[in-house]
């Protein structure tokens, strides 16, 4: 038995409609006519929009054959108000309303969209996208087509392509700020959106913002204003990127940060909603001065409070040959974890400044792989009360030696300001000045970490602090390698109540720790030293008042004598500060280089806090010492 469609066919290719209007005939198929009508109403055959435009018969569903826009429609006598939109409505010369009939997706080739990328198809994706606003579905989109468009702004736009598909931005779609895309509910999969280095803005993400298996490309910024793919504005309730791809941000470099002529970013975040940035790829962002792959910068002030956007994540994410930042992070309560940061460039000046940089407040970095040649710092803090934790692997300097970025000594991790910052079991190589640069750092704890330098000897320090004070450094492995021994493992430079206590110091040239300036109030303790070095701790440069205060539970220093030239039979004294001396203490103490024949010495305490040194001169004539290293520590 033939259905109703079969049937028509089946009789059409014999008979004329008019035939089928004779009763006779009609009957001899087994059809009245009310039956009969019934039929034609429901699947008249026309060929496309411009057939069923002209149409003014009595049917009320027709059924388009082309290919591409074939489907069913029905005609909805209710509806006297809605506009022809190209795909699922089509108003026809009678000013009748046909609606398509379907369910699921929109499909873009129903708006008789070319998809070639030259023919401009703003009308069919307008046309689709409101459609499927209309029912509450997606777009599809055709795989591998391009479509050359205009400015997109809708409420809600969602987008689906099985493959991949491009939308792009055509010249004159935006002026200077506008974004190409901007909506309030966005939900994409599948489909890149590519900003042809027509704008500077390429999305605008307001309400909610959800792109997965997607892409963003091709802003360029001008000295009106900053290039970004994707700006989160505040009122962005849910901002979600997995899987995405983001590339080619280029704007003015004009050595000013974060002024609106340059300060060029992929993924400019300023919600406090919790967003999350998830195994997504980025490349070619920006450039040397203002480029940065993720800036989230939300309010803050002077005392280093930044809003929160608590349970934020930017996790799983690749950053190839980052330029200026992978992350700049302003923001409070952020967790960036199991990331991938790399840059081969060593030139001085077009180098990186820092693959993360934290401000805020308890923000977490933890299981990232930061490998990058040349930086001011791989990691750089400047917040309150953030975690470098558990298993960052950080590589700065890889393939050879670099002192210098952008003017500042180099460091594999660099806390500037930052208080109560935790480092804790990381693993660090570097050749670099530095592997931690705490300036004016607070309370800062480096603990349980793994580091091993082979740089300069000259210059290399492992912990430098300078300024600020009680920060500890306790239970790591510091060391360099036997050819390129660093020069200290720890040194305080004007730093107070700082703690140095339970770590294994390795290949070591001069001194374990040393304390210069005003480096009140410190102590060291159960460190490990190796047999390489030359002091425990080394003394030289600290005024004092500042070394009577040091509490060198590891009894050694260094003190620089520089006596004038002493008479023949004669004796020259020199009082040096040792915190654990009292009056009669025996000292073991011995030049770091051969004493001048004829002179002979010894020491002892004479009060608390000091002892004296006493250089005789057995000769006949006069004899000037040359100014050299002493080294001290209570007799056993």
């Amino acid at each position: 038995m033939l259905n109703d469609c079969e049937e028509i066919r089946f009789m059409a290719t014999y008979v004329t409609r008019e035939d089928l209007a004779a009763p006779a005939t009609l009957a001899a198929y087994g059809y009245d006519a009310e039956e009969a009508q019934s039929i034609f109403d429901n699947a008249l055959p026309l060929q496309n929009y411009v057939a069923l435009r002209a149409y003014t018969g009595r049917s009320i569903g027709v059924r388009i054959t082309l290919a591409g826009i074939a489907g069913m429609f029905q005609r909805d006598a209710s509806d006297t108000t809605s506009i022809d939109n190209g795909g699922t409505i089509i108003v026809d010369a009678s000013n009748r309303r046909w609606k398509r009939s379907f369910s699921g997706d929109v499909d873009i080739a129903w708006f008789a969209a070319t998809g070639d990328g030259v023919a401009l198809d703003t009308a069919a994706v307008i046309g689709a996208i409101g459609a499927a606003n209309l029912v509450g579905s997606r777009v599809r989109l055709k795989n591998s087509a391009t479509y050359l468009c205009g400015r997109l702004t809708f409420s809600r736009i969602y987008l689906a392509c099985d493959g991949s598909a491009t939308i792009k931005a055509a010249p004159g779609s935006t002026v200077a700020g506008q974004a190409f895309v901007a909506t309030s509910n966005l939900c994409v999969n599948g489909v890149i959106f590519d900003g042809a280095n027509v704008v500077d803005r390429v999305m605008e993400a307001t309400g909610f913002f959800d792109m997965r298996g997607a892409g963003v490309k091709n802003a360029v910024g001008t000295s009106a204003a900053q290039a970004s793919l994707i700006y989160a504005k505040p009122t962005c309730v849910i901002f979600r990127v997995d899987q995405c791809s983001f590339s080619g941000v280029s704007g003015v470099e004009n050595g000013t940060e974060g002024d609106t002529s340059g300060a060029d970013c992929g993924l400019y975040v300023e919600t406090t909603a919790p967003f999350a940035i998830t195994n997504s790829n980025f490349s070619n962002i920006g450039g040397w001065e203002d480029g940065d792959c993720i800036r989230v910068q939300l309010a803050g002030d002077a005392a280093l409070n930044w809003a929160a956007a608590n349970g934020a994540l930017i996790e799983g994410n690749s950053f190839l040959e980052i330029k200026k930042r992978a992350v700049k992070l302003q923001a409070s309560f952020v967790t960036i974890r199991r990331n991938y940061i790399t840059c081969t460039a060593t030139d001085e000046l077009q180098c990186p400044y820092a693959g993360i940089e934290m401000f805020g407040s308890y923000n977490t970095l933890a299981g990232n792989n930061i490998d990058i040649e040349r930086a001011v710092g791989c990691v750089i803090d400047n917040g309150n009360s953030n975690k470098i934790v558990d298993g960052n692997f950080i590589t700065l300097a890889k393939s050879g030696a670099q002192l210098t970025a952008r003017g500042a000594g180099t460091a594999a991790i660099r806390y500037i300001g930052a208080v109560a910052g935790r480092c804790h079991g990381n693993d660090v190589k570097s050749k670099g000045v530095y592997g931690w640069f705490l300036s004016n750092a607070t309370r800062c704890v480096i603990t349980a970490n793994e580091h091993i330098v082979d740089a300069n000897p000259a210059a290399y320090v492992v912990v430098y602090g300078s300024g600020g004070g009680y920060n500890t450094v306790s239970e790591n492995t510091l060391s360099g390698v036997p050819a390129n021994k660093v020069r200290y493992a720890v040194e305080w430079d004007n730093s107070i109540y700082n703690s140095t206590i339970n770590n294994k110091f390795e290949n070591v040239a001069n001194s374990g720790i040393r304390y210069f300036g005003s480096s009140a109030g410190c102590t060291n303790s159960g460190n490990s030293y190796p047999s390489s070095v030359a002091n425990v701790a080394d003394y030289t440069g600290i005024n004092p008042v500042s070394a009577q205060s040091i509490r060198d539970l590891e009894t050694n220093i260094v003190a620089i004598v520089n006596p004038p030239s002493i008479v023949a039979g004669g004796q020259y004294t020199q009082d040096i500060p040792f915190q654990n001396a009292s009056p009669g203490t025996k000292v073991v103490i011995n030049p770091t280089t051969a004493l001048e024949a004829g002179l002979f010495y010894f020491a002892y305490g004479i009060s608390a806090g000091a002892v004296r040194l006493f250089i005789q001169n057995g000769t006949s004539a006069a004899v000037e010492p040359a100014s050299r290293s002493w080294v001290m520590k209570l007799a056993a």
